[in-house]
């Protein structure tokens, strides 16, 4: 896992993978690691086992388009169609053969951003979710930073948002819980 992160100088996107694979893991699914091969492995991915044999992928993608400080103008219609371009750009990887999740890591970005992406993916798994049935859920994960009671030392963790696609209708369902469920730090 560290190797893992290292490779992206453990920015908030490498991190990502596993603050999401905690935060399902902590809804009750099963979680498995998928390593690439070679003399140095890494972990490229994570799975949800939803059976004996059954698998759920999970892409965790970079949404940097508006990671501040310099990132693109962040404006409902901007978000949405970006929202929308990261769901159309899994359908190869995700898709009614082989169903998963997608993950979107933000990285930094203002407090106005956390909620205007929820509402955004809300919206677009609503309008588009019958499009990419294989998609049994679209989530943002937050990194958060929190004070703790002594000067010199903060308390690093995520903030993960799962919207279930109820058009998804492919296998078992896997247990994306609910906002409710997500609503603290973690």
């Amino acid at each position: 896992m560290i190797g893992t992160a290292a490779l992206d100088g453990f920015s908030l996107h490498a991190m990502a993978m596993f603050g999401a694979a905690k935060s399902l893991a902590s809804a009750g699914n099963r979680v498995s690691f998928v390593p690439t091969d070679g003399p140095r492995p890494t972990i490229a991915s994570f799975q949800l086992a939803m059976g004996a044999q059954e698998q759920m992928s999970v892409a965790v993608g970079r949404f940097d388009k508006f990671e501040w400080p310099d990132g693109a103008e962040v404006t409902q219609p901007a978000v949405r169609a970006a929202v929308i371009e990261a769901m159309a750009s899994v359908q190869g990887r995700i898709n009614r053969l082989r169903p998963g999740i997608l993950v979107l890591s933000p990285g930094a970005s203002e407090g106005t951003f956390d909620q205007l992406l929820i509402d955004t993916i809300t919206a677009a798994v609503g309008s588009h979710g019958k499009r990419h049935r294989g998609l049994a859920a679209v989530a943002a994960i937050f990194p958060k930073v929190v004070m703790t009671g002594k000067p010199r030392e903060v308390r690093f963790g995520y903030t993960f948002f799962p919207v279930a696609n109820r058009n998804h209708m492919i296998g078992d369902q896997v247990r994306v819980g609910t906002r409710a469920d997500y609503t603290g730090f973690r």
